[in-house]
C-alpha cells in the first residue's frame, strides 16, 4: 500500500479485482474499481457481507445498498459487554458506472449525524474489498 500525502491518495492493488484505487479528500471520498459494473454490484455486496454490514434493501438498477452501520467507542472490555454501540446510522451506498470498466462507490449519510462515519464505512468496506 502506498500513500501519497499531498493528496491523501491511498491506493491499493487486489489481485481479483484489478486495481482498487480509495481516494479520501476534504470534499469527497470513494473507492474506484476497474470493473464492469455487475462485477463491481457483486464486489460491494460480497465485501458489506464480509464486514458484516446490515443491507436493509437495495436496487441494482439504481445503484444502491441501503445500511445500517454501527461504531463502537473504545471503552474496555466491561464497557463493550454491558452498553450497546455508540453510534448507528443509515447510509446509502452508491456504485455508479463512470464508463464501461470503471465504477466509483461512495457514501451518503441519511442524517447530518452520520456524516463522520462515511470515511469509515467506506473504510470497512475498502478492506473487505482488497
Amino acid at each position: 500500500m502506498s500513500v501519497d500525502v499531498s493528496s491523501k491518495v491511498i491506493k491499493i492493488v487486489a489481485d481479483h479485482l484489478g486495481i482498487v484505487e480509495a481516494k479520501v479528500t476534504d470534499d469527497s471520498s470513494f473507492i474506484e474499481l476497474n470493473l464492469e459494473y455487475a462485477r463491481a454490484w457483486a464486489a460491494v455486496d460480497r465485501a458489506l457481507k464480509e464486514a458484516l454490514i446490515d443491507v436493509n434493501d437495495l436496487d441494482r438498477d439504481e445503484g444502491v445498498f441501503y445500511v445500517n452501520f454501527s461504531q463502537e467507542d473504545e471503552k474496555g472490555f466491561f464497557g463493550r459487554i454491558f452498553s450497546g454501540p455508540s453510534f448507528n446510522g443509515e447510509f446509502k451506498i452508491l456504485v455508479k458506472e463512470i464508463d464501461e470498466k470503471t465504477c466509483r462507490v461512495t457514501i451518503n449519510a441519511e442524517k447530518e449525524e452520520a456524516k463522520n462515519y462515511e470515511r469509515e464505512l467506506l473504510s470497512q468496506i475498502n478492506q473487505s474489498l482488497s
